[in-house]
């Protein structure tokens, strides 16, 4: 197998990549693979590189979303497949695929080249991968590419000092020719179910069903922010009596006041509208199993929720008349 193997330098809260990039050619070269090396020195190298990707088999990302989003963008609608291995803050689209977030065994997952046709977005007639919103979520975004430090705990930090500033805006929204209003901090469009770091702003969405997913968080008591912080990164947001779930394939999202808007988590300049469209089974990626994904306290949580829930109906079982 040939692979090309485009390598932020800068990428991740521990700066890290080169040393990183290193010990997965010498795994890939072990293996008996071929590799090609490219260092991206500004933005849009990784894209503009994965352009012309030679012979390569699979294109291998090492970055974060902003990287793994300028080659997801330029292979879409080619044969060629996309791998990734995860060096960023929040390594969206490879939790989403199952990729495990240590070098060695993404590498396993990569080398199994288990490959699955995925669906993209576009939104002002730019690709996304992951989603695109308007709202908190954008401003957060560019508070956070701001930063100095990096990493789950700032972008917490960015959100909890930007969510007393802001407020609520009203959005229509055309989906698939129904329209409808909210009043919402943060209208996102997802194609994957969460943002990064397992944080599940659409939580039943699927890569694969040529669909996007609208998630609207409407204005909520402070003292929720909490409950709803919560139920974003344990899968439960839909739960929430303060979120709005929607999908459709077009999409439009209008606004009377010019507010932020993001892609795949880079802030992009205010706008006043947003046209959205899901591009179905448009890039082909090497994908992980659900066993391969790095589990979370949530999930020990979710876990011990769903436990307490059969042993408390197997308890009022056990209390119900039987019928003779």
């Amino acid at each position: 197998m040939k692979y090309l193997l485009i390598i932020n330098p800068v990428s991740g809260p521990d700066a890290n990549a080169i040393e990183m990039a290193s010990r997965a050619v010498s795994l890939l070269l072990e293996r008996g693979h071929e590799v090609t090396c490219f260092v991206t020195k500004e933005q849009d190298d990784a894209y503009h590189r994965a352009l012309d990707p030679g012979d390569a088999d699979v294109v291998v990302v090492m970055g974060g979303d902003g990287t793994v989003n300028e080659v997801g963008r330029a292979l879409i609608g080619t044969d060629t497949v996309m791998g990734i291995l995860p060096n960023g803050s929040g390594n969206g689209l490879a939790r989403e695929l199952h990729i495990p977030m240590d070098l060695e065994p993404a590498i396993e997952v990569l080398l199994r080249h288990e490959v699955q046709r995925i669906d993209t977005g576009r939104v002002n007639g730019k690709p996304f991968l992951c989603t695109c919103g308007i709202g908190l979520d954008a401003a957060v975004s560019e508070k956070f590419s701001a930063s100095k430090t990096r990493g789950f705990i700032s972008y917490i930090a960015d959100t909890v000092d930007l969510f007393g500033q802001y407020h609520a805006e009203d959005y229509r929204l055309t989906i698939d020719g129904e329209e409808s209003e909210v009043h919402a901090y943060i209208v996102s469009v997802a194609n994957a179910s969460q943002y990064g770091n397992n944080a599940f702003i659409a939580p039943d969405a699927s890569m694969v069903d040529g669909m996007l997913d609208v998630t609207a968080i409407e204005e909520f008591p402070a003292g929720e922010a909490g409950m709803i912080a919560y139920q974003l990164f344990s899968g439960d947001l839909t739960e929430s009596k303060y979120t709005r779930q929607l999908r459709g394939r077009q999409i439009t999202i209008r606004t009377d006041k010019s507010v932020l808007y993001h892609i795949d988590g880079d802030a992009m300049k205010e706008t006043r509208e947003l046209t959205i469209e899901a591009v179905p089974r448009s890039l082909s990626v090497c994908s992980g199993r659900p066993d391969d994904r790095e589990k979370t306290i949530f999930d020990f949580l979710n876990t011990m929720r769903d436990n307490a829930q059969k042993l408390g109906a197997g308890v009022a079982d056990l209390f119900t008349p039987k019928q003779r």
